[in-house]
């Protein structure tokens, strides 16, 4: 099964620079080797969900276990500075994209990835994987987008969702503003903008993730 993200993009005529699929998280041998080396120490990050903002150090089990919950049922969260490199290859290796699904899904793998230019992002309208009650009904996480958001904190972005979550859509768009360096993480079965868009020139970097084959 094609990744959904490379569905959605080829759908809307989207033109990115793609770099192909990991068997395994790059550069080490397992995202449980992975998730203990950028756990250790500190990860105290800000996470914004459509419950609200906690404040959480992700470097505890604990909190990793609410994370992925919220994930898991409504769908997205927003690390507020989580995305910290303009790189597509390091983005992959993102500290908390990886102490996250390594724990949601051991099985989770990283998919085609790589940067959008401001140019290349349209308005797209809201859409979702074919497959998005499958992924949906799943105990576990199987699949998510994750995109890296360039800018200084005082740079805007703007998402957007259907509000009927897990279930059909609604038509009605919950809006969601984010800010330059942010890591906004979405659940592959959410129906939503394919990109977050800027105000101003800047750019994304996207990395998809999944189980699925």
């Amino acid at each position: 099964m094609m990744f959904e993200y490379t569905r959605l993009i080829a759908k809307h005529k989207i033109h990115v620079l793609t770099f192909p699929s990991a068997e395994i998280w790059p550069h080490h041998g397992s995202p449980q080797y992975n998730a203990q080396k950028n756990t250790r120490g500190n990860m105290e990050a800000t996470i914004e969900s459509g419950s609200g903002t906690i404040e959480r150090d992700l470097s505890q089990a604990s909190a990793r276990d609410e994370v992925v919950e919220t994930l898991h049922t409504s769908g997205w969260i927003i690390i507020k500075g989580g995305a910290t490199t303009t790189s597509p290859r390091e983005a992959q290796d993102n500290k908390y994209v990886v102490a996250l699904l390594s724990h949601a899904n051991a099985d989770i793998r990283i998919g085609p990835s790589g940067p959008v230019h401001h140019d290349q992002i349209p308005n797209p309208p809201i859409a979702r994987a074919p497959d998005w009650r499958d992924m949906a009904s799943r105990t576990k996480i199987v699949a998510v987008m994750a995109y890296h958001l360039q800018g200084n904190p005082n740079s805007t972005w703007r998402w957007g969702y259907d509000k009927g979550l897990k279930e059909e859509q609604m038509g009605e768009e919950e809006l969601v503003q984010a800010s330059g360096g942010d890591l906004i993480i979405c659940n592959a079965w959410l129906a939503r903008r394919v990109l977050p868009k800027p105000q101003g020139e800047l750019d994304l970097i996207y990395v998809n993730y999944s189980s699925l084959a």
